[in-house]
């Protein structure tokens, strides 16, 4: 008996394992493949997400430049005027230096015509000539750039008329160019 013990014992161990290999091959390993698929998945979707959160940013940085370029445009079409008579030459050009007490002060502005810098723009400029010391032709720039308009300062040319050489006594000739929107008045 203890042989034929021996095989039936080995029979059902025999049969066990192979009900346990045959329910892990049927049972347990689409599980498996299951499992790996969901991690694979998993995996993808972290990775859309991370994508996602990229793009978000992008788009919100995006925004912000979008903004930026919007107050900037806003900011110099407030600044472009396409109506710019003789009458407001006078008022913005023969303000500036008014309060500073700039001795000799002459001004003279040229019509509109089309800018060689920014096309599609058209400038008027005015040749300013005046005589002060150094400070004054700063406290100047600084007013004739805080303008509601765009002006820009070229060809500064400062000579000293004391001819001592002990005071800061100086005369200054310039051209301020005010820009316009094309269809102004000429």
């Amino acid at each position: 008996m203890n042989r034929q013990m021996v095989i039936v014992a080995g029979a059902i161990a025999l049969a066990g394992f192979l009900l346990l290999a045959g329910g892990w091959f049927f049972l347990l390993s689409p599980m498996n493949a299951r499992i790996a698929a969901a991690r694979s998945d998993l995996a993808g979707a972290r990775s859309q997400l991370e994508d996602a959160k990229s793009k978000a940013k992008e788009y919100e940085k995006f925004q912000a430049e979008a903004e930026n370029v919007r107050h900037q445009l806003d900011f110099y079409t407030s600044r472009l005027d396409s109506k710019f008579s003789y009458g407001d030459q006078v008022r913005i050009f023969g303000s500036l230096g008014k309060d500073l007490r700039l001795a000799n002060l002459t001004w003279t502005p040229d019509k509109a015509h089309p800018s060689k810098e920014f096309p599609g723009m058209e400038e008027v400029d005015a040749r300013f000539q005046f005589q002060s010391d150094y400070d004054s032709v700063g406290y100047f720039l600084n007013e004739a750039n805080s303008q509601r308009r765009i002006i820009v300062p070229t060809d500064l040319i400062l000579t000293s008329f004391d001819p001592t050489g002990r005071k800061s006594s100086l005369t200054a000739s310039l051209t301020l160019q005010l820009y316009l929107s094309p269809g102004g008045k000429r």
